[in-house]
Protein backbone atom coordinates (compact mmCIF):
# COMPACT_ATOMS: atom_id res chain seq x y z
CA UNK A 1 0.00 0.00 0.00
CA UNK A 2 0.94 3.53 -0.69
CA UNK A 3 2.54 5.75 1.74
CA UNK A 4 -0.92 8.00 1.35
CA UNK A 5 -2.82 8.29 4.47
CA UNK A 6 -6.72 7.77 5.16
CA UNK A 7 -7.63 10.80 6.20
CA UNK A 8 -5.78 12.52 2.95
CA UNK A 9 -9.27 11.90 0.82
CA UNK A 10 -11.36 13.01 3.82
CA UNK A 11 -13.07 16.28 3.71
CA UNK A 12 -15.88 17.91 6.01
CA UNK A 13 -19.05 19.31 4.56
CA UNK A 14 -19.29 23.13 6.34
CA UNK A 15 -16.24 24.34 4.67
CA UNK A 16 -15.06 21.32 2.20
CA UNK A 17 -11.78 21.76 4.88
CA UNK A 18 -9.69 18.67 5.08
CA UNK A 19 -10.90 16.36 8.36
CA UNK A 20 -7.69 17.23 10.59
CA UNK A 21 -8.86 20.51 10.63
CA UNK A 22 -12.18 19.62 12.75
CA UNK A 23 -10.81 16.66 15.49
CA UNK A 24 -13.29 17.90 17.81
CA UNK A 25 -16.48 16.29 16.34
CA UNK A 26 -17.69 14.05 18.76
CA UNK A 27 -17.84 10.80 16.81
CA UNK A 28 -14.48 11.50 15.59
CA UNK A 29 -12.23 8.73 16.96
CA UNK A 30 -14.95 5.95 15.71
CA UNK A 31 -15.12 7.62 12.43
CA UNK A 32 -11.44 7.93 11.85
CA UNK A 33 -10.73 4.48 13.54
CA UNK A 34 -13.39 2.96 11.18
CA UNK A 35 -11.90 4.26 8.16
CA UNK A 36 -8.66 3.44 8.92
CA UNK A 37 -9.16 -0.42 8.85
CA UNK A 38 -11.56 -0.01 5.75
CA UNK A 39 -8.10 1.99 4.34
CA UNK A 40 -6.28 -1.05 5.41
CA UNK A 41 -8.74 -3.80 3.64
CA UNK A 42 -9.32 -1.89 0.33
CA UNK A 43 -5.26 -1.01 -0.04
CA UNK A 44 -4.77 1.68 -2.57
CA UNK A 45 -8.20 1.70 -3.70
CA UNK A 46 -8.95 2.91 -0.97
CA UNK A 47 -7.76 6.30 -2.44
CA UNK A 48 -9.85 6.13 -5.63
CA UNK A 49 -12.30 7.52 -3.27
CA UNK A 50 -12.98 10.78 -1.52
CA UNK A 51 -15.15 11.09 1.70
CA UNK A 52 -17.21 13.40 2.71
CA UNK A 53 -18.80 13.59 6.10
CA UNK A 54 -21.85 14.81 6.40
CA UNK A 55 -24.04 16.45 9.30
CA UNK A 56 -27.66 16.21 8.15
CA UNK A 57 -29.88 18.24 10.84
CA UNK A 58 -33.66 17.45 11.44
CA UNK A 59 -36.02 19.21 8.77
CA UNK A 60 -32.75 20.55 7.09
CA UNK A 61 -33.50 20.79 3.53
CA UNK A 62 -30.29 19.02 1.39
CA UNK A 63 -27.38 21.45 0.27
CA UNK A 64 -26.30 21.86 -2.54
CA UNK A 65 -23.07 19.73 -2.30
CA UNK A 66 -19.85 20.96 -3.51
CA UNK A 67 -18.11 17.54 -3.61
CA UNK A 68 -19.63 15.30 -5.83
CA UNK A 69 -18.97 12.13 -8.16
CA UNK A 70 -18.87 8.63 -9.20
CA UNK A 71 -15.71 8.58 -6.85
CA UNK A 72 -17.32 10.04 -3.62
CA UNK A 73 -18.66 8.63 -0.69
CA UNK A 74 -21.00 10.61 1.32
CA UNK A 75 -20.81 9.89 4.77
CA UNK A 76 -24.44 11.21 6.49
CA UNK A 77 -24.59 11.72 10.20
CA UNK A 78 -26.77 12.81 13.04
CA UNK A 79 -30.21 12.39 10.95
CA UNK A 80 -32.04 11.70 13.75
CA UNK A 81 -35.19 11.59 11.65
CA UNK A 82 -34.11 8.31 10.02
CA UNK A 83 -34.23 9.51 6.53
CA UNK A 84 -33.33 7.94 3.28
CA UNK A 85 -32.05 10.37 0.54
CA UNK A 86 -33.99 10.87 -2.73
CA UNK A 87 -32.34 9.40 -5.54
CA UNK A 88 -31.83 12.53 -6.57
CA UNK A 89 -29.38 12.98 -4.04
CA UNK A 90 -28.06 9.40 -3.37
CA UNK A 91 -26.96 9.81 -7.88
CA UNK A 92 -24.80 12.23 -7.16
CA UNK A 93 -22.52 9.92 -5.01
CA UNK A 94 -20.87 6.40 -5.60
CA UNK A 95 -22.14 5.74 -2.31
CA UNK A 96 -24.10 7.13 0.98
CA UNK A 97 -23.06 5.60 4.33
CA UNK A 98 -26.08 6.59 6.20
CA UNK A 99 -25.76 6.87 9.75
CA UNK A 100 -29.79 6.43 11.66
CA UNK A 101 -30.37 4.06 8.83
CA UNK A 102 -33.91 2.76 9.56
CA UNK A 103 -34.39 -0.59 7.03
CA UNK A 104 -33.32 -3.75 7.42
CA UNK A 105 -31.86 -4.27 3.77
CA UNK A 106 -29.78 -1.64 2.02
CA UNK A 107 -31.35 0.52 -0.86
CA UNK A 108 -29.63 1.28 -3.96
CA UNK A 109 -26.21 2.71 -3.41
CA UNK A 110 -27.02 3.69 0.63
CA UNK A 111 -25.36 1.88 2.90
CA UNK A 112 -26.02 1.68 6.40
CA UNK A 113 -23.48 2.98 8.73
CA UNK A 114 -23.38 2.67 12.87
CA UNK A 115 -23.77 6.03 14.87
CA UNK A 116 -21.08 4.67 16.67
CA UNK A 117 -19.65 6.07 19.88
CA UNK A 118 -18.78 9.55 20.86
CA UNK A 119 -15.08 10.37 21.82
CA UNK A 120 -15.39 9.16 25.53
CA UNK A 121 -15.05 5.93 24.52
CA UNK A 122 -11.29 6.70 24.18
CA UNK A 123 -10.79 6.88 27.91
CA UNK A 124 -13.05 3.49 28.57
CA UNK A 125 -11.23 0.67 29.72
CA UNK A 126 -12.40 -3.52 29.79
CA UNK A 127 -12.60 -4.67 33.66
CA UNK A 128 -13.73 -8.32 33.32
CA UNK A 129 -17.54 -8.31 34.28
CA UNK A 130 -17.15 -9.56 37.63
CA UNK A 131 -14.86 -7.04 38.71
CA UNK A 132 -17.34 -4.31 37.90
CA UNK A 133 -18.57 -2.19 41.02
CA UNK A 134 -22.14 -0.92 39.16
CA UNK A 135 -24.81 -3.07 39.09
CA UNK A 136 -26.68 -0.10 36.50
CA UNK A 137 -25.69 2.76 35.03
CA UNK A 138 -27.01 5.94 32.97
CA UNK A 139 -26.04 9.36 32.15
CA UNK A 140 -28.19 11.70 29.90
CA UNK A 141 -30.72 14.42 29.87
CA UNK A 142 -34.12 14.91 31.05
CA UNK A 143 -36.53 14.69 27.57
CA UNK A 144 -40.49 13.91 27.50
CA UNK A 145 -39.32 10.78 25.65
CA UNK A 146 -37.52 9.70 28.62
CA UNK A 147 -40.29 10.95 31.60
CA UNK A 148 -41.74 7.52 32.77
CA UNK A 149 -37.36 6.59 33.38
CA UNK A 150 -37.18 9.31 35.55
CA UNK A 151 -40.01 9.13 37.38
CA UNK A 152 -38.65 6.45 38.97
CA UNK A 153 -36.42 8.17 40.46
CA UNK A 154 -39.29 10.35 42.80
CA UNK A 155 -42.66 10.37 44.24
CA UNK A 156 -43.60 11.58 40.57
CA UNK A 157 -43.61 7.49 39.53
CA UNK A 158 -47.54 7.26 41.29
CA UNK A 159 -48.73 10.18 39.44
CA UNK A 160 -50.13 8.35 37.39
CA UNK A 161 -49.27 4.74 38.55
CA UNK A 162 -48.92 3.38 35.07
CA UNK A 163 -46.91 4.15 31.58
CA UNK A 164 -47.95 7.70 29.97
CA UNK A 165 -47.64 6.47 26.73
CA UNK A 166 -49.67 9.17 24.81
CA UNK A 167 -47.09 11.35 23.05
CA UNK A 168 -49.19 14.38 24.18
CA UNK A 169 -49.63 13.70 27.14
CA UNK A 170 -45.93 12.72 27.97
CA UNK A 171 -44.72 16.17 26.13
CA UNK A 172 -47.11 18.04 28.41
CA UNK A 173 -46.10 16.46 31.37
CA UNK A 174 -42.71 17.23 30.74
CA UNK A 175 -43.05 20.27 30.59
CA UNK A 176 -44.95 20.96 33.55
CA UNK A 177 -41.90 19.26 35.34
CA UNK A 178 -39.40 21.67 33.84
CA UNK A 179 -41.81 25.12 33.58
CA UNK A 180 -42.24 24.92 37.32
CA UNK A 181 -38.81 23.73 37.86
CA UNK A 182 -39.71 20.55 39.20
CA UNK A 183 -36.81 19.10 37.55
CA UNK A 184 -33.20 19.33 38.25
CA UNK A 185 -29.81 18.01 37.10
CA UNK A 186 -29.41 15.44 39.78
CA UNK A 187 -26.85 12.52 40.42
CA UNK A 188 -29.19 9.12 42.20
CA UNK A 189 -27.12 6.59 43.52
CA UNK A 190 -28.31 2.59 44.41
CA UNK A 191 -31.80 3.23 43.13
CA UNK A 192 -30.89 -0.10 40.79
CA UNK A 193 -29.04 -2.01 42.91
CA UNK A 194 -25.41 -0.52 43.27
CA UNK A 195 -25.89 2.07 40.47
CA UNK A 196 -25.26 5.62 39.36
CA UNK A 197 -27.73 7.65 37.27
CA UNK A 198 -26.75 11.07 36.54
CA UNK A 199 -29.49 13.48 34.99
CA UNK A 200 -28.25 16.30 32.89
CA UNK A 201 -28.92 19.32 32.35
CA UNK A 202 -28.35 19.33 28.58
CA UNK A 203 -26.55 17.17 25.90
CA UNK A 204 -22.67 16.16 26.65
CA UNK A 205 -23.23 17.85 30.02
CA UNK A 206 -22.46 17.84 33.46
CA UNK A 207 -19.98 14.78 33.76
CA UNK A 208 -16.51 14.93 32.85
CA UNK A 209 -15.43 12.57 29.69
CA UNK A 210 -13.30 10.99 32.18
CA UNK A 211 -15.68 10.64 34.83
CA UNK A 212 -18.61 8.81 31.90
CA UNK A 213 -15.72 6.88 30.94
CA UNK A 214 -15.06 5.55 34.35
CA UNK A 215 -18.81 4.92 34.99
CA UNK A 216 -19.38 2.77 31.84
CA UNK A 217 -16.03 0.96 32.06
CA UNK A 218 -17.35 -0.18 35.73
CA UNK A 219 -20.76 -1.07 34.14
CA UNK A 220 -22.69 -4.18 34.26
CA UNK A 221 -26.17 -3.21 33.08
CA UNK A 222 -25.98 -0.10 30.78
CA UNK A 223 -29.74 1.82 30.53
CA UNK A 224 -30.10 3.13 27.05
CA UNK A 225 -33.51 4.94 26.80
CA UNK A 226 -34.91 6.92 23.81
CA UNK A 227 -33.52 9.66 22.73
CA UNK A 228 -34.99 13.15 21.63
CA UNK A 229 -36.04 11.76 18.10
CA UNK A 230 -34.47 8.42 17.91
CA UNK A 231 -34.17 5.32 20.13
CA UNK A 232 -29.99 4.83 18.69
CA UNK A 233 -27.76 6.53 20.97
CA UNK A 234 -23.72 6.90 21.29
CA UNK A 235 -24.63 4.94 24.60
CA UNK A 236 -25.54 1.64 23.01
CA UNK A 237 -22.17 1.48 20.76
CA UNK A 238 -20.01 2.64 23.77
CA UNK A 239 -21.44 0.02 26.45
CA UNK A 240 -21.55 -2.80 23.85
CA UNK A 241 -17.61 -2.76 23.19
CA UNK A 242 -17.21 -3.20 26.55
CA UNK A 243 -19.72 -6.10 27.00
CA UNK A 244 -22.35 -4.38 29.06
CA UNK A 245 -25.97 -5.73 29.24
CA UNK A 246 -27.95 -2.84 27.59
CA UNK A 247 -31.74 -2.72 28.17
CA UNK A 248 -33.40 0.07 25.26
CA UNK A 249 -36.20 1.64 23.61
CA UNK A 250 -37.33 -0.81 20.43
CA UNK A 251 -34.43 -0.37 17.50
CA UNK A 252 -34.97 -0.27 14.07
CA UNK A 253 -34.19 -3.44 12.03
CA UNK A 254 -31.12 -2.79 10.71
CA UNK A 255 -28.13 -5.26 11.10
CA UNK A 256 -26.61 -3.79 14.13
CA UNK A 257 -29.75 -4.46 16.19
CA UNK A 258 -31.80 -7.42 14.60
CA UNK A 259 -31.21 -10.26 16.57
CA UNK A 260 -28.73 -8.73 18.73
CA UNK A 261 -28.86 -9.42 22.72
CA UNK A 262 -30.33 -6.00 23.67
CA UNK A 263 -33.05 -6.40 25.99
CA UNK A 264 -35.68 -4.23 24.35
CA UNK A 265 -38.90 -2.76 26.74
CA UNK A 266 -41.30 -0.03 25.88
CA UNK A 267 -42.50 0.12 29.68
CA UNK A 268 -39.71 2.47 31.84
CA UNK A 269 -41.56 2.69 34.36
CA UNK A 270 -41.13 -1.23 35.13
CA UNK A 271 -37.05 -0.75 34.80
CA UNK A 272 -36.50 -1.29 38.28
CA UNK A 273 -38.13 -4.68 38.31
CA UNK A 274 -36.23 -5.99 34.96
CA UNK A 275 -32.87 -4.77 36.83
CA UNK A 276 -34.23 -7.07 39.52
CA UNK A 277 -34.78 -9.92 37.79
CA UNK A 278 -31.24 -9.10 36.12
CA UNK A 279 -29.43 -9.17 39.39
CA UNK A 280 -31.25 -12.23 40.36
CA UNK A 281 -29.87 -14.40 37.68
CA UNK A 282 -26.36 -14.22 37.57
CA UNK A 283 -26.10 -16.78 35.22
CA UNK A 284 -28.50 -15.08 32.30
CA UNK A 285 -26.68 -12.21 33.33
CA UNK A 286 -22.77 -13.66 32.64
CA UNK A 287 -24.32 -15.10 29.01
CA UNK A 288 -25.89 -11.56 28.17
CA UNK A 289 -22.45 -10.22 28.62
CA UNK A 290 -20.69 -12.82 26.49
CA UNK A 291 -23.08 -12.55 23.54
CA UNK A 292 -23.11 -8.51 23.60
CA UNK A 293 -19.07 -8.76 23.15
CA UNK A 294 -19.56 -11.54 20.60
CA UNK A 295 -22.31 -9.24 18.79
CA UNK A 296 -19.61 -6.72 19.03
CA UNK A 297 -16.62 -8.67 17.69
CA UNK A 298 -18.82 -9.68 14.66
CA UNK A 299 -21.33 -7.22 13.64
CA UNK A 300 -20.70 -3.26 15.25
CA UNK A 301 -16.77 -3.64 16.13
CA UNK A 302 -14.44 -0.82 14.07
CA UNK A 303 -12.89 -3.98 11.97
CA UNK A 304 -16.54 -5.50 11.65
CA UNK A 305 -17.60 -2.31 10.20
CA UNK A 306 -15.14 -1.65 7.88
CA UNK A 307 -15.10 -5.26 6.19
CA UNK A 308 -18.87 -5.23 6.02
CA UNK A 309 -18.35 -1.69 4.02
CA UNK A 310 -15.91 -3.14 2.15
CA UNK A 311 -18.67 -5.79 1.23
CA UNK A 312 -21.08 -2.98 0.33
CA UNK A 313 -18.22 -1.01 -1.82
CA UNK A 314 -17.78 -4.27 -3.91
CA UNK A 315 -22.09 -4.36 -4.12
CA UNK A 316 -22.12 -1.25 -5.84
CA UNK A 317 -19.45 -1.44 -8.16
CA UNK A 318 -21.30 -4.22 -9.57
CA UNK A 319 -24.29 -2.35 -9.75
CA UNK A 320 -22.96 1.07 -11.53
Amino acid sequence: MSEKKFHDNLYFYFDQSKWRANPEAIYGFHLESVLEKLAAILGDAYHDFRFVVYEHRMAQPYPEFQITGKDVILIMLSDENSTIPPEEISNQFFAIFKAYYPLEENVRNIVAFPIGYSNSASLTRFIPFGERNLDASYAGNFLANRLDFYRQFNFWRFLPPFPIMNRKLRTFYFKVLTKLKLYRPQMYRDVFGKSICFWSGGFAKGLSRDEYADIISNTRIALCPMGFRSTECFRLMETMRLGCVMISDELPPSRWYKDSPIIVETDWLNIRTIIQQLLADPARLAELHRKTLEWWETVCSDEAVARYLADEIQRIRTIS
